[in-house]
């Protein structure tokens, strides 16, 4: 399991996933906002409430951020935009694989529904407030309600800032592209801007703290070091999409793999391939030179060692598992370098369009393909 990132939810070929940073900003929101914001809006109310209000919402604010990101893919899942996974940060997410060939509407389209979605729960949050004050609700309620209204039109604002990755920052490196600037130089400059926006939350968090709002200056440096962060993350990405752009796998695969046999038993594979090469993935190819799958090399260990010699490599086959492990020959680096990324493979089968066998690649040779071709830049 990545312990950086916990899957929650599956769109098609998309997941989301939390980032690890969720669980400090849960129990730090749950905190501030139990001790410090709802008590001084709040008066005379049980401690005990305040820390139910914070965390209600504190969810709520994890739900506002998911049906933001859920927007984007559910919009995307209707246009060319192609994202594998999203990381689920504090104010969004970001793409870890996508789409860069985009018209200025889908585009627009695309960015504007993250946003478009927190300003649709604020409208809902805002009536239920003012129902609720109608109907003489419970002033907790009222609280988390009203919270929550203030978050999302800050969470639809913020992600409208013109920096990269943000929302507004997506938009702003298209139109650069449109006027003729070059990819590498639109995505600088937007990745720029997200950095400076970053510094200038940061510098505004160090001065609230300096005055003596010690929790809100540090909300501010946690937003600012987020987008320092993710601007700096997708513009590493950008230059790693770059450099691979366009090399086929089969520039970085390893022809002639060691392969075995499927009439091999666990006892012979273990001794004779897995403790010689030490690889997680062996293809398994037919005497006729028929590729027959591939074998994880962590299946053997599911059977019980006195069981070895009763079972062939045939036998441990998965054949669903089989079509995740192999990639075309003629398929790009980096489609295979982000399939890697998203599974958390390390070796792919290689195939031609026939479906025999006409390598392997390893990730610790795209890297050092990947490190190559930077190096040239």
């Amino acid at each position: 399991m990545d312990l950086k990132r916990i899957g929650i939810l599956k769109y098609g070929i998309s997941e989301i996933r939390i980032d690890r940073s969720w669980g400090i900003v849960a129990v730090f929101s749950t905190l501030t906002l139990a001790t410090g914001v709802f008590p001084y809006y709040y008066k005379h109310l049980p401690r005990l409430a305040y820390w139910w209000m914070g965390g209600a919402a504190t969810v709520g604010l994890f739900f506002s951020v998911l049906f933001h990101e859920l927007s984007h893919l559910f919009i995307g899942h209707f246009s060319t935009v192609l994202i594998a996974n999203s990381r689920l940060y504090l104010f969004g997410g970001i793409a870890e694989s996508e789409s860069e060939s985009l018209s200025l509407r889908d585009e627009i389209a695309f960015s504007l529904a993250g946003p478009a979605a927190n300003f649709i729960l604020f409208l809902l949050f805002h009536m239920f407030l003012i129902m609720g004050k109608e109907s003489a609700a419970p002033l907790e309620v009222l609280g988390v309600l009203d919270f929550l209204s203030m978050v999302n039109i800050t969470i639809a604002v913020f992600n409208l800032l013109p920096a990269y990755p943000l929302d507004g920052g997506r938009v702003v490196k298209k139109i650069l592209r449109m006027y003729n600037y070059p990819s590498r130089k639109a995505s600088s400059i937007s990745s720029k801007m997200g950095s400076v926006f970053g510094l200038l939350l940061i510098l505004i968090g160090i001065m609230l703290m300096v005055r003596g709002v010690f929790i809100g200056g540090i909300w501010w440096i946690l937003i600012g070091s987020f987008l320092q962060s993710a601007a700096l993350y997708s513009h590493k990405k950008f230059k790693i999409r770059e450099s691979l752009e366009g090399e086929m796998v089969s520039r970085v695969m390893t022809e002639n793999p060691v392969i075995i046999s499927p009439s091999l038993s666990i006892t012979r594979f273990v001794h004779d391939y897995l403790y010689r090469y030490h690889f997680k993935l062996f293809p398994v190819v037919a005497n006729g030179g028929r590729l027959l799958g591939g074998l994880n090399a962590a299946a053997v260990f599911k059977i019980p060692k006195e069981e070895w010699d009763c079972y062939t490599i045939a036998q441990l086959l998965n054949d669903q598992a089989f079509p995740q492990n192999y990639v075309l020959e003629e398929t790009e680096t980096i489609k295979v370098f982000a399939e890697m990324y998203r599974t958390g493979q390390s070796r792919m089968i290689v195939v031609d369009g026939s479906g025999m066998l006409v390598g392997i690649v390893v990730l610790k040779d795209i890297l050092s393909f990947l490190s190559g071709r930077l190096l040239l830049r």
